[in-house]
């Protein structure tokens, strides 16, 4: 664990979302896309504070799944019934 005082953190998500197609004619393709920005206030040697933010980066489980690192299973289930 990096031990460093930090005086303030701020994130910004900017989240752009996107759908093309039609529900009905079930052609509906979605895309989206994520910008991330860090801002932090701190004292401490800008090299530690750099090592700080890849740290949080690898370790982040949503950064993961974003990414695509992180599998996803399916289970849909209809009246009782598994369907794909």
């Amino acid at each position: 664990m990096l031990k460093l005082a930090v005086k303030d953190i701020v994130v910004m998500v900017h989240a752009r979302f996107a759908a093309e197609g039609s529900v009905l004619r079930e052609t509906i393709e979605t895309s989206a896309s994520f910008e991330i920005g860090l801002t932090i206030e701190s004292d401490e040697p800008p090299d530690k504070l750099e090592k700080l933010v890849r740290v949080a980066h690898s370790g982040c489980y949503a950064e993961a799944a974003l990414r695509g690192k992180a599998p996803i299973r399916f289970i849909n289930t209809i009246n009782g019934r598994a369907v794909a």
